[in-house]
């Protein structure tokens, strides 16, 4: 029986509790460390979403260096070049949203009918 099977045999007999995963906040007041903070800081600046502070275009925030996800060779571009990676990814993301919002009418619409 491999690890995970096990862990979950044992969770589902009630032999032991599931691990609660900590959000960075967490992490960061059980051990202060410059990576705990920094992910902490984008976790909180991404209004707590995990997922978003991979998608972060604040080309202006102090911890932009030290992050995780960054575009490959970013440091090398200038500051219009950064700025017009954000604008295109903002346009997707608006275009992305607009057609979610399109289909979801849509099918509020079907379903009336």
């Amino acid at each position: 029986m491999t690890g995970l099977n096990e862990y979950n045999r044992k969770i589902a007999a009630g032999e032991i509790e599931r691990v609660k995963r900590r959000n960075p906040a967490e992490k960061f007041e059980l051990k202060p460390s410059r990576k705990n903070a920094i992910n902490a800081f984008c976790y909180e600046c991404t209004g707590k979403n995990r997922e978003e502070i991979k998608f972060c275009t604040s080309w202006d925030c102090q911890f932009r260096n030290y992050r995780q996800y960054k575009i490959k060779n970013e440091e090398n571009l200038t500051m219009d070049e950064q700025k017009q990676i954000s604008k295109m990814y903002f346009d997707h993301l608006r275009a992305e949203s607009e057609n979610d919002y399109r289909d979801c009418l849509k099918s509020q619409l079907l379903e009336e009918l």
